[in-house]
């Protein structure tokens, strides 16, 4: 899991930027996540949805990243870096 000095208290929505490591992408794996970043391990940003694991409802947040890629990524994983804009 990551270690970041991000607020786990603001509860995670649609809009929300966020942190993780490339170690916690669920979709695609999480080689194919390494190879667009820039060596970095952490990734960053904006949740777009959510999907349910079984009956785990909201368990993965779909995380649109700055190449416009989409990531299923565990929503415990995830590091909140600011609130959705208003």
């Amino acid at each position: 899991m990551l270690m970041c000095d991000c607020s786990r208290e603001a509860a995670t929505e649609i809009g929300s930027c966020v942190r993780f490591s490339s170690h916690s992408v669920f979709l695609p794996n999480p080689e194919e996540a390494l190879s667009f970043g820039s060596g970095c391990d952490e990734l960053e940003g904006i949740i777009a949805g959510f999907s349910d694991s079984g009956a785990a409802v909201n368990f993965y947040a779909v995380v649109e990243v700055v190449r416009k890629l989409s990531l299923v990524v565990p929503v415990d994983d995830l590091c909140l870096v600011s609130g959705p804009e208003q």
